[in-house]
């Protein structure tokens, strides 16, 4: 009957209405995954830049470690050399010095400077592995913060996987969605037509 037709009619778009609001309600959860998606990218490619950075900033630290090693070992070899001809004998060594002091006072004179140069080699080389040391200390803290990093890094690419395959998922529910309301309309509209056709045989048979 046109009645039963026009329930019948009824009841879908009850359903198509029921199917969109569901389907409204996916779509704002794809738009604000999405809009994470984008904050997490842009995190990704912001800690991308710093860990670049930060390896530039490496490479800077190793050559001065490198130099500042250099100039320790530089002084640990003209220390040797020193010591050396102090000790193995010539007119330039200390011991020539001493002999050929003239007074006890000459022999303490030469012993106190020999003893001072010494100290000061030894303050100076001091000096150099302090150095050394707090460059490779520096260097130490660029690749603990590099290693932190990169770990902020993985961790956001690990939950931009996860938005990846949410965001499939959903994708996937849409367009179900979108299958169930074109049958439901496509129904819909064969309803229309069965009721037109039962409308169109009453105006008839009325005549």
């Amino acid at each position: 009957s046109i009645d039963h037709q026009k329930e019948v009619i009824e009841g879908i778009n009850d359903e198509i209405e029921s199917l969109t609001t569901e389907q409204d309600i996916l779509l704002e959860q794809m738009d604000d995954l999405n809009a994470e998606l984008i904050n997490v990218m842009t995190s990704i490619d912001m800690l991308a830049d710093e860990i670049t950075q930060k390896e530039l900033d490496i490479k800077v630290i190793q050559q001065e470690y490198e130099a500042a090693k250099t100039v320790e070992e530089q002084q640990r070899e003209a220390m040797k050399v020193q010591v050396k001809m102090m000790y193995e004998g010539g007119k330039t060594t200390w011991f020539s010095q001493i002999l050929q002091s003239n007074s006890f006072s000459d022999i303490l004179n030469n012993l106190t400077y020999t003893e001072s140069v010494l100290d000061y080699n030894n303050h100076m080389l001091e000096k150099y592995e302090s150095a050394k040391n707090h460059v490779h200390d520096l260097w130490d803290e660029l690749e603990a913060e590099k290693k932190n990093l990169q770990n902020q890094k993985k961790d956001l690419e690990d939950q931009k996987k996860y938005c990846d395959e949410l965001m499939a998922q959903l994708k996937a529910e849409s367009d179900n969605y979108d299958a169930l309301i074109g049958q439901a309309q496509k129904k819909a509209k064969e309803a229309k037509a069965v009721l037109q056709s039962a409308k169109n045989a009453g105006y008839t048979d009325a005549y």
